[in-house]
């Protein structure tokens, strides 16, 4: 068996770290979602390919930027998922975990079948010049859109972290979802794992 040379070792290591913040991105969603939300949210995954999508079609036919189309799709992507979470989500919080994923469940196999019948079953990809560039740091290859995936995990890692700790929404929406939401006001003051467990060991206790 051939083993990889150093710089073959680095330039892969280094991909896969860079590679990893696409993938934090979507599980920062699915953290906010499962973790805090307490909701098995099966139509998360269509929703992000709907953004895709529209991502597709700004630039087919309007010639935006992948990048630039953000700027219409995040509103977009709010408008129709927060009528989905109030009408349909909100009111089932209350009644077990099975009520809210088997209507996100439905949700899922509409969204597939819509997206087939507007979009096709076919491949396709988001043209940018930045897709298939790359540049060379230290004399490793890195591929350029591996490296803005990163810098927008870390932004949205970030940010995320800092609205759910240090504004009063943030605090409320994470303590909303304890196994416990009788705790003291002053116990409030931070949203982490390790508080919210303490003060609902404590609360129980």
């Amino acid at each position: 068996m051939d083993w990889p040379t150093g710089h073959a070792f680095a330039t892969a290591l280094v991909t896969g770290l860079l590679l990893g913040g696409l993938f934090t991105v979507t599980a920062l969603g699915l953290s906010l979602v499962f973790g805090v939300m307490r909701l098995i949210n099966l139509v998360h995954g269509e929703l992000l390919v709907l953004g895709a999508f529209l991502a597709f079609e700004l630039g087919k036919h309007g010639g935006l930027d992948p990048l630039a189309s953000l700027v219409v799709i995040v509103p977009a992507m709010f408008l129709l998922g927060y009528p989905i979470q109030r009408i349909l989500l909100g009111p089932l919080m209350s009644k077990g975990a099975e009520a809210p994923l088997m209507t996100t469940f439905g949700l899922s196999i509409i969204a597939v079948n819509v997206f087939r019948l507007l979009f096709s079953a076919d491949e396709r990809s988001l043209n940018a010049s930045y897709a298939t560039a790359s540049f060379s740091a230290a004399g490793i290859d890195i591929p350029a859109i591996y490296a803005i995936s990163l810098a927008f995990a870390l932004v949205l890692t970030t940010a995320t972290h800092l609205f759910m700790q240090r504004t009063g929404y943030g605090r409320e929406t994470c303590w909303s979802g304890s196994p416990s939401r009788s705790i003291r006001p002053q116990a409030r003051r931070t949203c982490s794992p390790a508080s919210r467990s303490s003060s609902s060991g404590a609360s129980e206790a």
